[in-house]
């Protein structure tokens, strides 16, 4: 059972690599995940980052590991998701999400965001999935 665990894990890992070069994107404090260590290069489609009260950024590999930091913060000041159709930081609470689509998941979630509601329809017609706002796509 935990060589399937491992094969699955690794198959997924493989599937969902994306380019480490990051087009157009652009990395907010360390390239490493601060709650799961995950390198943000090649989960940054699932990305997420915060701005804090005291200027200090952190970059998280996925709305999972963001969530787990919203829970024990209150000093954010803004919150960034990747536009997974240009690779660009937009503001994560007025982006359109994809979840439960059939890419990989990041950490357990299965979100990706878009600066527009077209983009987000193109993408879920193509992927399948459900098209939510950041607040619904945050409690799943």
């Amino acid at each position: 059972m935990l060589k399937k665990l491992m094969l699955l894990l690794s198959f997924t890992l493989i599937l969902f690599a994306f380019d480490k070069s990051v087009p157009n994107g652009k990395i907010m404090g360390t390239s490493k995940c601060p709650v799961c260590n995950m390198d943000i290069h090649q989960y940054y489609k699932t990305s997420h980052a915060v701005e804090y009260n005291n200027g200090k950024k952190e970059h998280f590999c996925s709305m999972r590991c963001l969530a787990k930091v919203m829970k024990s913060r209150s000093d954010i000041k803004a919150i960034y998701a990747v536009d997974a159709s240009t690779n660009k930081l937009i503001n994560a609470k007025s982006a359109t999400y994809v979840v439960g689509s059939d890419i990989p998941d990041t950490m357990g979630a299965n979100q990706v965001a878009f600066a527009s509601k077209s983009s987000a329809k193109a993408f879920q017609k193509k992927h399948g999935g459900k098209i939510v706002d950041f607040n619904t796509a945050l409690k799943m």
